[in-house]
């Protein structure tokens, strides 16, 4: 099998992490140059030729960022950008192409459910700081949550050093993962 796309990525998070699940899900050791890594949605302008060269090269061109906080806007922002740049993609938005959310929120609906206690623990302790209103605090990010997770189970915190495919920890397999897997498919042959 082989992937017929090149897919562009917000960051090296979600590269680390498409790289382990493609070869997890379809046993596809993908080359660092399927996988583009552009730093954000105003880069991909940048990107132009990769687009054009995948193009010519008969791939085709998938963008998988996160929706963030609005998957209407976040989606047609990208849609206008490929409009601009007139290239063609096909986009898929973290965490499962229909709500809102990123990579990280995807981590964690597909941890190994012996640890979900450790998600709610981080939830107390949300909550708890939540609660506190004479400080101004920075409440931790998911991303914070992901690396907890990992240190406290004496995995490596590191994206470049993570292994998803550690069933201890990760369940490529899960559903959740269905509308990812659906899209990656259509694009192997």
């Amino acid at each position: 099998m082989k992937l017929r796309a090149t897919i562009f990525v917000e960051g090296k998070s979600d590269k680390f992490f498409l790289k382990q699940f493609l070869k997890s899900n379809f046993g596809l050791e993908v080359p660092d140059n399927q996988i583009i890594q552009v730093d954000g949605k105003d880069k991909l302008p940048k990107f132009k030729e990769w687009f054009v060269q995948g193009s010519d090269q008969n791939l085709k061109n998938l963008i998988v960022f996160d929706a963030d906080k609005d998957f209407e806007t976040r989606g047609q922002s990208l849609i206008d950008i490929c409009d601009n740049l007139q290239v063609e993609s096909e986009i898929f938005l973290f965490p499962n192409n229909n709500s809102v959310g990123n990579l990280e929120v995807l981590l964690e609906k597909i941890i190994n459910p012996d640890k979900a206690f450790i998600f709610d623990c981080f939830q107390d302790y949300l909550q708890c700081l939540q609660k506190q209103s004479e400080i101004k605090l920075n409440l931790p990010a998911q991303k914070t949550k992901i690396h907890a997770y990992l240190d406290l189970l004496f995995s490596k915190t590191m994206v470049e050093e993570r292994n998803y495919q550690d069933s201890e920890l990760w369940n490529l397999d899960h559903e959740y993962l269905n509308p990812l897997r659906a899209f990656i498919k259509n694009h192997i042959s």
